[in-house]
């Protein structure tokens, strides 16, 4: 089957890319402009209603609703069943989909508590994390875990004990995917290294470390889009930014790779199509201008931007901002906390005024914005495949990142140490860990003195990953495995 590549959506499909495209932007103008629309539950959808609202210059003026699946119908004839009775917590056995995504996760939360019994810290450390980034896309409503035929046989099981076995036996499939996802995205199965473990073009790697070997266009794509939205901000109307990547340049890099990321990522939340993600020739789709604070926030898997097309005009497209903190809440992943990530990004072209006083509205969660293009061809809107990807994986990240679950990955105290050992490279260490190192540290589970102990452990482990990687993937395996032994000199920084 021939696999087309992701060019943000189908509309965007029907023309032929223009690789490399400089198109210059007229003085004085803004050809891409945000603006903000409403607030909205999660899950809302735009619909054209001409004959409710007058016509916009593009034909309609779109309407937002919230969406909500029809109610599953109530099992008023299955015949009481003992073995299917209530749980000693007075859960009753599932009868819908989402009953079953709820049972899933309490069957997910009770592994977690036995990874706890891991010995190896790093070990524990690492399962924990991705049942914890699991568990996350189970309880989210907009996830898919299993399909309908599946769902059906699922609760069709005559008893407590067989669905148990059968979430078993799926979490056992589930749960290297997972992992896979994870390390894929964080980039390093793309590192590239040499027979003796050594990092080839680490001379190209750029001072923010998001990738090496970064090609010009990707960095011209950096300097020209932002000018297409007046260096504004999409999110605050900020007038400095950064160019933020959507899908991360090391990120690419993997998801070329072998791994079937894209399959397996659909496997867990509904995307459509079947692409082979490539950046390379779709650079300018890649990059969304955000201020400094939003861009370090959406980095960190504070929040995330659902993509929403037009139904309709491929000149505009829609994204809502997902507070994960908040949507964790909602979907029962965790309490509701007192802390908000409110107050770090304010809207600029919203104000308020309370007692006399009045200033910038705060971003919250389900703010939506429209952005609109004036030239779909030569000022492309940033890729809805793109962002659907981000999207999707940000689930299993913000779930990994969560302070329940950086208290289980980290609280038990860190592994031992050799301080006096040789130490891999930084540029090696994933961005999920590195992320999730530095929300413990500014939480306080972590100190700055157990904080360094976990960063070396973890290039250690991801040092012998890679060169697994590279094992399997390209060169002499038996030249490289040698290197992974306990006894291996890694190589140091200098």
């Amino acid at each position: 089957m021939n696999k087309r590549r992701a060019s943000g959506s189908k509309s965007e499909s029907a023309e032929p890319p223009t690789k490399n495209a400089k198109s210059c932007v007229p003085k004085g103008s803004t050809p891409i402009q945000s603006s903000f629309v409403g607030n909205y539950p999660i899950g809302w959808v735009p619909i054209p209603t001409a004959s409710l609202r007058p016509p916009s210059p593009y034909g309609w003026v779109p309407i937002l609703r919230a969406y909500s699946p029809a109610p599953a119908p109530e099992d008023v004839s299955e015949p009481a069943n003992p073995d299917r009775s209530p749980h000693a917590s007075g859960r009753s056995f599932p009868k819908t989909g989402l009953e079953l995504k709820q049972e899933f996760g309490v069957f997910i939360q009770a592994r977690i508590n036995d990874g706890k019994m891991i010995p190896h810290k790093l070990k524990r450390a690492d399962e924990i994390r991705t049942l914890y980034a699991l568990l996350a896309m189970v309880l989210e409503p907009e996830s898919r875990v299993w399909a309908k035929t599946t769902e059906d046989q699922l609760l069709a099981m005559p008893t407590i004990r067989a669905l148990h076995a059968e979430f078993q036996r799926m979490l056992h499939f589930m749960f290297p995917h997972v992992d896979k996802i994870i390390d894929v995205w964080g980039g390093t199965d793309a590192m590239k290294v040499d027979g003796k473990g050594k990092e080839k073009g680490k001379e190209d790697a750029n001072p923010k470390g998001e990738g090496s070997g970064r090609d010009l266009e990707d960095r011209a794509a950096q300097q020209r889009v932002p000018t297409w939205y007046n260096r504004r901000c999409v999110l605050s109307n900020v007038g400095v930014v950064d160019a933020a990547h959507i899908i991360d340049v090391k990120a690419s890099s993997s998801m070329g790779l072998p791994t079937g990321f894209w399959d397996t990522l659909k496997m867990f939340w509904p995307l459509s199509g079947e692409l082979y993600l490539e950046i390379k020739g779709f650079e300018n789709q890649n990059i969304l201008p955000l201020e400094p604070t939003a861009h370090r926030l959406w980095d960190r898997q504070h929040f995330g931007l659902r993509p929403v097309p037009h139904p309709s005009d491929i000149r505009s497209l829609y994204l809502q901002v997902v507070w994960f903190s908040e949507r964790h809440a909602e979907s029962g992943f965790q309490e509701r906390g007192e802390d908000s990530d409110y107050p770090q990004l304010t809207d600029l072209r919203r104000t308020v005024a309370h007692g006399g006083l009045s200033g910038a509205q705060f971003i919250r969660h389900g703010d939506v914005y429209e952005i609109r293009t004036t030239d779909p061809f030569n000022f492309k809107l940033p890729s809805l495949q793109f962002l659907a990807v981000r999207y999707a994986v940000q689930h299993l990240l913000a779930g990994m990142k969560a302070a329940g679950a950086l208290s289980d990955v980290f609280g038990d105290g860190p592994p031992s140490d050799d301080p006096a050992a040789p130490v891999p490279s930084e540029s090696l260490m994933p961005s999920d860990w590195d992320v999730m190192l530095k929300e413990a540290l500014e939480l306080g589970i972590l100190t700055e003195d157990t904080e360094p102990i976990w960063r070396r452990c973890i290039l250690r482990e991801q040092y012998r990953k890679v060169l697994v990687w590279a094992a399997v993937y390209g060169g002499d395996p038996e030249s490289e495995l040698e290197y992974i032994s306990e006894e291996d000199e890694l190589p140091t920084d200098e």
